[in-house]
This record gives structure tokens, sequence and C-alpha cells, in this order.
């Protein structure tokens, strides 16, 4: 008689058992600044205030929107935090926020990100235990997907009603996606839809439990980009700050260069994964790698192993990535022989990335019916060098003679993907079009007014111009599009006009006080991209909010 009853206990208890259990597996520790990203925040509060365009105090700051910005960043969708958890953070850090900034204490930032940390990871497993029950998912319901809107939630309690309907819309889209790939029409209680519906739980499950890996990966220095970021946006939306893993992406993106091995990866279900080959890199050149094989293990020359497995991505990429000319080494499952192992030595080296750069096409039409040959040039970014690497101006005037050779009748332009780059590239091809004459004016803090010109006569092509534009086309790009329109010397098509960013930023290092220099990765170091100058088109007009017109108005 006893044995239905303890039964039904265990069956009961048996939820809570299993979210005690994940809480205790998700190796959840708070995180907290390091001496470094003191002298860092200290050094930016130096920067904003000296440097920026407006010249604002940091004692002016907006506590309030700070703080507010900060929460909404970590809880997008408000899922997390309850309206009185948030009026706790302003009572507690209202008053004390500017002199920590001052200080370059960053606790109040790390404090609210730990709270978060915390209450996501309890939330999204208490979501694991609520996958277990059959939801249903016959009902009539609404249920609004995006939160940003909304108000903060009273309680926990009014949150799990919240999380359930959420539950329920995730479930119901995960299974029309099954059914819609396995049959047209399924009557409710066939065996088919019975299995739909457990698959859907288990791909609901696995995507759960990777949004608890993502968390519990997040590391120290992503909270405070995140933070930073967040006070430099207070100053305008184009200034932030770059911690040193942030500012090695950005000059990768620049220079379109990088050194490692010349390979893609992703991370799938904890393996790390080799997508592409990239071509001319050291790991196409090695002939022992191919897409889809599984990094294992990774060492440094002759040192230990590694082990890589449900590693974050980010950690795989750093440990193999490293000095031109060095070596890395492998321990490699391949896809071809997926019960061996083998070692693969690779010797690191620069690589181009090729898909950035400017490239060049000929489009034939008929035009009165004659053929008519019009040369097409992409241009993804105002990409430069300070040194010997390659500079956008200089690809596409070589594009341009290759055009040339296949006698165009016309040339295209294309700045749709372009979101911009160096100012100074953006005025030198400008210049491979008119003679001479100013591209673009920029306005100082002071309110002295500066004309940049184009002084060399000399045009690399001289014949009927388009320039393709679309509301993505932003800073660089409106300048070049905005001073040929100008000079009445393209005529711009696309979107009904561009993006509208009319400031400059300058990329300022960080100087790093000489005691920290021995523990920065060698020639790294952090940086902030400041709003320095408001820029004005050869006429005059502000391309700020308003972009560039469209000659031809076009739906991109």
């Amino acid at each position: 008689k006893m044995y239905p009853k303890i039964l039904r206990l265990i069956f009961n208890v048996t939820p809570m058992l299993i979210l005690v259990v994940k809480i205790l597996n998700a190796d959840f520790k708070e995180l907290y600044p390091t001496a470094l990203m003191k002298h860092e925040t200290q050094w930016l509060i130096k920067v904003l205030e000296q440097a920026h365009y407006n010249k604002l105090k940091i004692e002016d700051l907006n506590v309030t929107s700070f703080i507010d910005e900060f929460v909404n960043k970590l809880d997008k969708q408000k899922l997390y935090f309850t309206k009185n958890e948030v009026e706790t953070f302003h009572q507690q850090y209202q008053l004390t926020i500017s002199t920590h900034l001052q200080q370059g204490n960053l606790l109040p930032g790390f404090e609210i990100y730990n709270s978060y940390k915390r209450k996501a990871i309890e939330r999204l497993n208490w979501v694991l235990v609520e996958l277990e029950k059959t939801p249903d998912l016959f009902i009539d319901k609404n249920y609004t997907i995006n939160r940003n809107e909304s108000d903060w939630e009273e309680s926990e309690k009014t949150l799990d009603p919240v999380w359930k309907d959420l539950i329920k819309s995730e479930f119901i889209r995960e299974v029309i996606q099954q059914l819609d790939q396995n049959v047209t029409e399924i009557s409710e209680d066939s065996k088919l839809f019975d299995k739909t519906v457990s698959e859907s739980r288990e791909n609901l499950k696995r995507s759960y439990e990777r949004w608890i890996k993502n968390i519990t990966e997040f590391e120290a220095s992503d909270v405070q980009e995140i933070y930073l970021t967040t006070l430099t946006h207070m100053f305008d939306p184009h200034t932030i700050f770059m911690n040193m893993k942030e500012k090695e992406k950005f000059d990768q993106a620049m220079n379109n260069e990088f050194v490692g091995i010349g390979a893609r990866l992703q991370d799938e279900d904890g393996y790390c994964t080799i997508k592409e080959l990239l071509p001319g890199g050291p790991a196409e050149a090695s002939r022992e790698l191919e897409p889809n094989d599984i990094i294992l293990k990774v060492a440094q020359a002759d040192g230990e192993y590694v082990d890589v497995v449900d590693m974050k991505l980010t950690k795989i990429v750093d440990l193999i990535k490293g000095p031109k000319d060095t070596v890395v080494r492998l321990e490699i499952r391949p896809v071809k022989d997926p019960s061996s192992s083998k070692e693969v030595r690779i010797i690191r080296d620069k690589i181009k990335l090729t898909e950035n750069l400017a490239k060049a096409f000929v489009k034939q039409v008929t035009i009165h019916g004659k053929k008519t040959n019009v040369g097409v040039v992409e241009l993804p970014s105002f990409y430069g060098s300070s040194g010997k690497g390659q500079k956008a101006t200089d690809d596409v005037e070589e594009l341009i003679i290759k055009l040339k050779s296949y006698d165009i009748k016309g040339l295209i332009l294309d700045l749709r993907r372009n979101g911009g780059g160096y100012l100074s590239e953006a005025v030198n091809l400008a210049g491979l079009f008119i003679t001479r004459g100013p591209v673009v004016q920029v306005k100082n803090t002071d309110g002295k007014i500066r004309k940049k010109f184009d002084f060399n006569p000399k045009i690399t092509w001289n014949g009927p111009l388009f320039t393709l534009v679309s509301r993505y086309s932003a800073s660089a790009s409106e300048i070049v599009a905005g001073a040929l329109q100008d000079h009445d010397r393209s005529i711009i098509i696309g979107d009904e006009s561009t993006h509208g960013k009319g400031t400059v930023q300058s990329m300022i290092q960080m100087n790093l006080p000489f005691n920290l220099l021995a523990n920065r990765t060698q020639g790294k170091t952090s940086a902030a991209k400041i709003t320095i100058q408001k820029y004005y088109l050869p006429s005059g007009k502000s391309t700020q909010i308003n972009g560039v017109k469209s000659d031809i108005s076009m739906p991109s």
C-alpha cells in the first residue's frame, strides 16, 4: 500500500531534484572587475571629457538613463528582473555611480550583471523543468513576442505566466516547423504528432541548455565592454569603448587581415568544427584539414595539449591564433574517419580577408538594340592601413583601369552595404571621379570648419557614373555619395535616403600605466572610438538623420 504513495512522492519531488542538480551543474560564479579595468575606466573618462565633441563632464551624466540602459541591455525582453529589483538598483547606485566611474570602479555594473546571471540561470533551469510537462498546444490566446516596450513585471509570480506563455509559443512554433517538414495535414491523435511533440521538446531543451552555457561562459571583459559602451552611448550613439578583444576585431576588419591558420570555426553542440578553409591560408595549404573536421585539442609548438571540447569558441580561437611564423598543433577528428584522430602541425601566417575587399565585374545591357558593357565596382567598406596594407582607393582605381579594358560605357559604384571606414579613403576615392575641389567639411568642437579637398587633377573615370546606396550606406559612404551628387558627377540610386550619420570618430589608443604593461598581451591594447567632429557636404548640408537623398528612389 505504501509503494504508490512513495512513487507519487518521488514523482512530485523529481522536478525539484532536477532543478537543484542543474543549478549546481551550471557552474555559477560571480564575475569581478580587474585592476587593469580600473585604469582603463579612468583613462576612458578623461578621454570622453577632453576629446568628445560635446565636452560633457561625467558629473552631468544622466544616471537614471544610464542605469536603465544597462539593465535593458542585459534583460531586453524584461523576462528576468522585476520592477522592484530595477528600482532597488536605482536606489543603490543613483547617487554614487558617477563617483565610482571617476575612480575607475566598475563594481555597480558587475553587481547588476551578477544579479542578472543568477536570475537567468535559475529561470532557465525552471524552464527546463517546465518543458517536461506537456503543454496545451490547442489554445486560443495571443502572446506578444517582442516585450521591449513592456513594463517590468511586479514579481516572480507575475513573471511565471509570462514564461509559460513564452514556452507554449515556442513549443507551438517548433511543432509547426516540424510538421511543415513532414506532412501537410495530420490529426491531433496521430503517432506522428506525438513524435513531433517529443522532438520539439528535445529541440527546445537543447536551445535552453545552450542559452545557459552561453551565460556561464560570459567573461569579465564582456561585462566591462557592455557597461562602458552603455556609458559612451550616453555621449552619442557612435562613441564606443573597445576592450582588447573588440579592438583586435576592429583592426582586422579595417585592415582586412589577421594572423592565424585561415579557417572559419563554428561551435556545434560543444565541438569546434571547421566550416571553411580560407583560400591561400596555411590550413588549406597543409592539405590535412577539410570542412567539417572537428578540433579536439590545441597545443602551442611543443607545449602540452589543451582539451577544447565544450570550450567557448572565442577561447579556442585565441588558442589557435598567435604570432606570425609560430607553430600550432591541432588534434583533429577527421570527417572522413570519425573513429580516429590525428595531429596536424600548422605554421601561422597573415590571412587576407578577400571577401571584404573591393571587387568588380562587367554587366552586358542592351541599349537601343545594341549590347553595351557596364562596369560594376562593389565596395564593402572604406578600408585602409597605416602601413603597406591594401587601401580601398588603390584597389578601386586598379579595378576601374581593368574595367576600362573591356570598353565599358558606364560605371556603377555599389555602396549599398558599405557602413563607412576611413575618412581619408572617402576623400581620396571621391577624387577618382572629380578633377579637384572640396569633398567634405568638418567642424571641430571649437566651431572652426575645415574643408577637405581633392587636390589631384587626375580622374580615373570621367564617363557616366551611377552610385548605388541604401539605408545601410553610412558615414564615409554618405560623404562620397553626397560629394559626387554636389559636384553633379553621379546619379544616386537606391533607398529614399542613406543612413544619416553626420559625425566623425577618432580611434584613440589607451596608454597603459608602466606597471601594467607586463600584464597585457604583447601589441594589444584597449581603445575608444570618440566622436570628435561633425561633417557637412560641399554644399554645406548635413547628413545627420536625413542622409543623402537619392536622385532615383527605388525599393531596396
